[in-house]
């Protein structure tokens, strides 16, 4: 037997930051609701600076525990948070970051919003986030100060808050490691698809013995090893059954690219589309469509796909974080 921990209890022993987080383990980093929290503006009349309304995010160290963080500068003094932008380059561009930053070591500091200034270029890069065991950033937005700038304006910042990669909306799902059930799943998929190939590659017409090298005569089928003779209607159906064969299409390993997601409303529930590009596939086909097994159980794509002509649509509940590869793709006629 082996004693675990846990919080809370009746143990009259003190209890540390870093164990009051692990409640809410696997919490997502990001800001609540987009739409209000933590906004970044341009100052009316313009200058080199911004500002940033009341709000409330989440932030995870490096083993996914965390805290709540919020700003509330507006409504203990009824003055936005202002935070000054440098002086522009007269020669090269920039990109800066409004950024939350943590510094977690100890657990003693509290978190800061911050700007987070990028490198002068002619063409700029927004800088990097650092997150690390020491050190966990997001970022509100992007703010692109152009050489010889005076002023900072709307049209000049780039809200970042939507975009999981650098912040993100707080969600409570969590997420598992899913690399066993992944390889079960992968492994059960290559089988069955050595299968269908075994399949197709026994149900062939046997030259054997009844007509010269190179004639196929659908009255003389081998299936499953054993040589079979055929009806006049079954010739037929045979015939049939191999016209019927090209219209079956099927794709293997198609890579999706997670920036052809965009908005679309045609699922509530899934508002993000990709076009996928497939020669052969028509509108009138009938999609089978085999994620892999850590996409499959993610819960972003939806258990629909829609064909047009020239390819297929696929819908998800948010951007993927990166491009996904789809083992399997079949479409019928």
């Amino acid at each position: 037997m082996a004693e675990i921990k846990s919080y809370p209890n009746n143990v009259d022993v003190e209890i540390g930051a870093e164990n009051v987080m692990k409640w809410h383990h696997g919490r997502r980093t990001g800001v609540y609701g987009a739409e209000r929290e933590l906004a970044v503006a341009a100052l009316e009349p313009p200058e080199m600076a911004v500002t940033v309304s009341d709000g409330d995010g989440w932030m995870t160290d490096a083993i996914g525990n965390g805290i709540h963080f919020w700003n509330d500068l507006f409504a203990a003094t009824a003055a936005l948070l202002r935070l000054s932008i440098d002086t522009a380059d007269g020669v090269l561009n920039r990109i800066d970051r409004v950024i939350v930053e943590w510094s977690t070591p100890n657990y003693t500091q509290l978190p800061e919003i911050k700007v987070l200034k990028g490198v002068a270029a002619m063409v700029p890069i927004a800088p990097s986030l650092t997150n690390n065991a020491s050190l966990r950033q997001i970022s509100l937005s992007r703010v692109s100060v152009a050489a010889g700038t005076l002023a900072i304006t709307a049209g000049m910042i780039t809200d970042e808050r939507f975009d999981p990669t650098v912040c993100g909306i707080v969600t409570e799902s969590t997420v598992v490691d899913t690399s066993v059930a992944a390889a079960q799943f992968n492994e059960v998929l290559e089988e069955a698809q050595n299968l269908v190939l075994q399949l197709e590659e026994e149900a062939v017409v046997d030259h054997s013995g009844t007509h010269e090298p190179g004639g196929d005569d659908v009255a003389r089928f081998v299936f499953y090893g054993g040589e079979q003779v055929l009806t006049d209607t079954e010739k037929a159906q045979a015939r049939s059954n191999v016209s019927a064969e090209a219209a079956r299409l099927q794709f293997i390993n198609t890579v999706v690219d997670n920036a052809a997601f965009v908005a679309d409303a045609t699922y509530a529930d899934f508002p993000f589309r990709a076009a996928v590009a497939l020669t052969g596939v028509l509108a009138t086909m009938v999609p089978f469509v085999v994620f892999g097994a850590v996409d499959a159980v993610s819960g972003i794509f939806a258990p629909v796909a829609d064909p047009f002509d020239g390819g297929v649509y696929l819908y998800a509940a948010e951007v993927p974080a990166a491009d996904i590869t789809v083992p399997t793709m079949i479409f019928w006629r």
